[in-house]
Protein backbone atom coordinates (compact mmCIF):
# COMPACT_ATOMS: atom_id res chain seq x y z
CA UNK A 1 0.00 0.00 0.00
CA UNK A 2 3.14 2.18 0.71
CA UNK A 3 4.52 2.03 -2.66
CA UNK A 4 0.95 2.68 -4.20
CA UNK A 5 0.78 6.07 -2.68
CA UNK A 6 4.84 7.02 -3.56
CA UNK A 7 4.11 5.87 -6.92
CA UNK A 8 1.00 7.95 -7.20
CA UNK A 9 3.05 11.24 -6.05
CA UNK A 10 5.79 10.28 -8.36
CA UNK A 11 3.59 10.61 -11.20
CA UNK A 12 1.96 13.95 -9.77
CA UNK A 13 5.37 15.36 -9.74
CA UNK A 14 6.73 14.01 -12.91
CA UNK A 15 3.95 15.86 -14.36
CA UNK A 16 4.49 19.16 -12.45
CA UNK A 17 7.73 18.97 -13.44
CA UNK A 18 7.19 18.25 -17.30
CA UNK A 19 4.73 21.42 -16.95
CA UNK A 20 7.32 23.39 -15.35
CA UNK A 21 10.42 22.54 -18.33
CA UNK A 22 7.32 22.64 -20.74
CA UNK A 23 6.50 26.20 -19.84
CA UNK A 24 10.65 27.20 -19.49
CA UNK A 25 11.13 25.65 -22.84
CA UNK A 26 8.18 28.07 -24.63
CA UNK A 27 9.00 30.95 -22.96
CA UNK A 28 12.55 30.95 -24.09
CA UNK A 29 11.97 29.77 -28.03
CA UNK A 30 8.90 31.34 -28.87
CA UNK A 31 8.81 35.13 -29.04
CA UNK A 32 6.01 37.56 -28.01
CA UNK A 33 4.97 39.32 -31.20
CA UNK A 34 6.25 42.77 -31.20
CA UNK A 35 3.99 45.75 -29.85
CA UNK A 36 3.75 49.41 -30.55
CA UNK A 37 1.21 50.82 -28.55
CA UNK A 38 2.92 54.26 -28.86
CA UNK A 39 1.13 56.82 -31.15
CA UNK A 40 -1.91 55.18 -31.81
CA UNK A 41 -3.85 58.22 -30.23
CA UNK A 42 -2.91 62.03 -30.97
CA UNK A 43 -4.33 64.94 -28.64
CA UNK A 44 -7.42 66.20 -30.24
CA UNK A 45 -8.78 69.99 -30.90
CA UNK A 46 -12.00 69.05 -28.99
CA UNK A 47 -11.20 69.92 -25.54
CA UNK A 48 -14.08 67.65 -24.63
CA UNK A 49 -12.77 64.43 -25.90
CA UNK A 50 -8.96 65.42 -25.49
CA UNK A 51 -7.68 62.45 -28.08
CA UNK A 52 -8.34 60.76 -30.61
CA UNK A 53 -7.74 58.03 -32.61
CA UNK A 54 -4.40 58.75 -35.25
CA UNK A 55 -5.56 58.76 -38.74
CA UNK A 56 -3.85 55.96 -41.53
CA UNK A 57 -2.36 53.94 -38.25
CA UNK A 58 -1.65 50.44 -39.14
CA UNK A 59 0.73 48.00 -36.88
CA UNK A 60 0.75 45.70 -33.88
CA UNK A 61 -1.59 47.34 -31.07
CA UNK A 62 -1.93 45.13 -28.07
CA UNK A 63 -0.69 41.85 -29.96
CA UNK A 64 -3.00 41.58 -32.59
CA UNK A 65 -2.58 43.43 -36.74
CA UNK A 66 -4.45 46.77 -36.27
CA UNK A 67 -5.86 49.32 -38.50
CA UNK A 68 -7.12 52.95 -38.04
CA UNK A 69 -7.96 54.17 -41.70
CA UNK A 70 -8.14 58.05 -43.01
CA UNK A 71 -11.31 58.69 -41.27
CA UNK A 72 -10.13 57.50 -37.67
CA UNK A 73 -12.04 54.14 -37.45
CA UNK A 74 -11.37 50.92 -37.33
CA UNK A 75 -12.82 49.38 -40.12
CA UNK A 76 -11.90 48.70 -43.20
CA UNK A 77 -14.33 51.23 -44.93
CA UNK A 78 -12.50 53.88 -46.76
CA UNK A 79 -15.54 54.08 -49.15
CA UNK A 80 -19.06 53.74 -47.70
CA UNK A 81 -21.87 52.59 -50.04
CA UNK A 82 -24.95 54.68 -49.36
CA UNK A 83 -27.30 52.30 -50.64
CA UNK A 84 -26.44 49.92 -46.97
CA UNK A 85 -27.84 50.75 -44.13
CA UNK A 86 -24.83 52.41 -42.14
CA UNK A 87 -24.56 51.41 -38.42
CA UNK A 88 -22.42 53.68 -36.69
CA UNK A 89 -20.65 51.65 -32.95
CA UNK A 90 -19.94 53.99 -30.59
CA UNK A 91 -18.13 52.91 -27.46
CA UNK A 92 -14.76 51.96 -25.43
CA UNK A 93 -11.98 50.01 -26.04
CA UNK A 94 -14.50 46.75 -26.17
CA UNK A 95 -15.91 48.38 -29.14
CA UNK A 96 -12.51 49.29 -30.83
CA UNK A 97 -11.42 45.77 -30.43
CA UNK A 98 -8.08 45.94 -28.66
CA UNK A 99 -6.77 42.65 -28.16
CA UNK A 100 -8.24 41.24 -31.20
CA UNK A 101 -7.38 41.09 -35.03
CA UNK A 102 -9.29 43.58 -37.45
CA UNK A 103 -11.83 41.30 -38.83
CA UNK A 104 -12.68 40.21 -34.67
CA UNK A 105 -13.94 43.90 -33.52
CA UNK A 106 -17.36 43.59 -32.73
CA UNK A 107 -18.39 45.68 -35.76
CA UNK A 108 -17.26 43.79 -37.57
CA UNK A 109 -18.37 40.70 -36.56
CA UNK A 110 -21.96 42.30 -36.74
CA UNK A 111 -21.56 43.20 -40.05
CA UNK A 112 -20.20 39.71 -41.55
CA UNK A 113 -22.97 37.81 -39.93
CA UNK A 114 -25.69 40.12 -40.89
CA UNK A 115 -24.67 40.33 -44.24
CA UNK A 116 -24.83 36.55 -44.54
CA UNK A 117 -28.21 36.28 -43.34
CA UNK A 118 -30.20 39.04 -45.34
CA UNK A 119 -30.45 40.52 -48.47
CA UNK A 120 -30.28 44.57 -47.55
CA UNK A 121 -26.61 44.57 -46.67
CA UNK A 122 -25.28 46.95 -44.17
CA UNK A 123 -21.74 48.76 -43.54
CA UNK A 124 -21.15 48.67 -40.12
CA UNK A 125 -18.80 51.68 -38.72
CA UNK A 126 -16.18 51.10 -35.93
CA UNK A 127 -16.28 54.93 -34.04
CA UNK A 128 -14.40 52.82 -30.51
CA UNK A 129 -11.67 54.55 -28.87
CA UNK A 130 -10.01 53.06 -26.07
CA UNK A 131 -10.36 55.01 -22.86
CA UNK A 132 -13.61 56.01 -23.25
CA UNK A 133 -16.36 55.75 -21.26
CA UNK A 134 -19.48 57.87 -19.77
CA UNK A 135 -17.68 60.34 -17.06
Amino acid sequence: MKFKYQNILLLIGAIILFFIFGELIVRLLVSPPPTSDKGWNIISDNEILNYELALGKKGIFAGYYTYVNDYGRRDNHNTIYFNNTIIAFVGDSFTFGQGVDQNNTLSAQFEEIYNLDHEDKITALNFGIGGYNLE
